[in-house]
């Protein structure tokens, strides 16, 4: 293999090491968009190439690959504990094959390694409705990704959250769709199972749906039925409804569900900004007292003189008493002032002239 094709092979068994440690959630060679934790990264610090006969035909390449474990508990011992077993079995599985299975020469794990811990004050914390020792709490969308615990014959099992239940179950519809086309069974008597597979399968195979075929053999034909009644539409409205309830999205109803009115979407969606209401005031509070506090304070400011509001800012109403209030004032130009006056319905000329003295 060439020299790219055996880093790539390096770094996969590197990966899959890691993988093999029992308790590790994620292990990537690369940055993630979520995180699961315990995670192992796979890092390739740094490599370097040289001769290694005069002519220079062979070159010895050395990479110096790290691995990163990132742990997340509430308990910072809990912490140091799951890093401290997760490093000495990735150092005993490399002792194991020196080799990686024959891809290299020889790995030399370091003699050194570092311990970091970031301190608690020092991160911004967004966690909503935490339970028990989730670090994260529970997302917005929770209650559709999580697949949930049941409990058969003293097992925990596991079922499919609500979206790859409702995944499935528009591809079942697929399949029962694609068995509701007429389909037949075609019995040859007198032709023996070698023939069968060598000649008459594969011209059975060719066949456009609907197109017929002729044979001078003997043959019976079975039509294939679907049962009646197999019916979805109850599984169906109530994979939508719980999407929708997920998604505290329910003005969708408004224009896929017959009889749900307006004044019902409007019901619903009140009940749902409890929610979205609960979760503003979360992030407003932790915003304020966390980000901008931080700021104002290393500039020399009070801490409580920013504020995050939510919504559309609303826009003052104008009196003309203001508005000419702010004119005399200075506040304002002469054209600004004709400017406002003519969007209230005054009506004035874009380039009224000077007052005569």
């Amino acid at each position: 293999m060439n020299v790219e094709e055996l880093f790539n092979a390096v770094e996969e068994r590197l990966k899959e090491i890691a993988e093999s440690v029992e308790g590790v959630k994620q292990v990537s060679v690369a940055e993630t968009k979520s995180f699961h934790s315990p995670r192992v990264f796979v890092w390739i610090r740094e490599g370097e190439s040289r001769d290694s006969t005069i002519t220079g035909r062979r070159r010895i390449h050395r990479w110096r690959f790290e691995y990163v474990v990132d742990v997340l508990h509430p308990d910072p011992q809990k912490a140091y504990m799951e890093v401290k077993r997760i490093h000495w079995s990735l150092y005993e599985k490399l002792m194991q094959d020196r080799t990686l299975g024959g891809l290299v020469l020889r790995v030399d794990p370091s003699s050194e390694f570092m311990r970091e811990e970031l301190p608690a004050d020092e991160v911004i914390h967004f966690s909503w409705n935490k339970m028990d020792s989730q670090v994260f709490g529970s997302g917005l969308i929770r209650q559709l990704l999580e697949p949930k615990p049941v409990n058969y014959r003293g097992r925990t099992i596991y079922s499919d959250s609500v979206l790859r239940a409702k995944w499935r179950m528009e591809w079942v519809m697929m399949r029962v769709l694609e068995k509701y086309v007429s389909r037949s069974v075609y019995i040859f008597k007198d032709v023996g199972d070698e023939e069968l597979g060598e000649k008459v399968i594969p011209k059975l195979n060719q066949l456009e749906p609907g197109q017929d075929f002729v044979t001078n053999r003997e043959v019976e034909i079975r039509e294939v039925k679907v049962d009646p009644r197999a019916k979805f539409e109850a599984y169906i409205e109530y994979l939508h409804n719980q999407l929708l309830s997920g998604l505290r999205t329910p003005v969708v109803k408004l224009f896929t569900t017959p009889g749900f009115t307006e004044a019902s979407a409007r019901a619903a969606v009140e009940a749902a900004e409890h929610h979205v209401r609960a979760i503003q005031r979360y992030v407003k509070r932790v915003v304020e007292s966390e980000i901008f506090g931080r700021v104002l304070a290393e500039r020399g400011f009070a801490s409580g003189e920013v504020r995050l509001n939510w919504g559309m800012p609303e826009r003052p109403e104008l009196r003309f008493s203001d508005i000419h209030a702010a004119y005399v004032s200075g506040g304002i130009t002469r054209e600004e002032y004709r400017s406002i006056l003519r969007r209230l319905g005054w009506p004035l000329e874009p380039d009224g002239g000077q007052k005569s003295g």
